[in-house]
């Protein structure tokens, strides 16, 4: 699961699925640190009703949390970078 990065009171939280080889993309990935995740939605249709998934394409460790687990400073989002559709 991730958490977003800031000082909201209410933070948002994701779950995000990891298939096959994209397991491995975790190892490593530490309480506390900061990623970016690129992402795959996917919506399907099963016995007429749709389900949502999000599915893990790429992840960047930016910072470590280190061992102290104390969250790392939030990296600054670029909102014009392009999607994979």
């Amino acid at each position: 699961m991730l958490e977003e990065v800031s000082d909201k009171e209410y933070k948002s939280s994701l779950m995000i699925e990891f298939f096959k080889d994209k397991i491995e993309l975790a190892n490593g990935v530490n309480m506390g640190d900061t990623v970016k995740v690129y992402l795959n939605p996917r919506a399907k249709e099963y016995n007429g009703k749709r389900y949502n998934g999000i599915s893990c394409r790429k992840l960047d460790t930016i910072a470590q949390g280190g061992s102290k687990g104390g969250a790392a400073a939030p990296a600054a989002y670029d909102d014009n970078e392009d999607l994979p559709f």
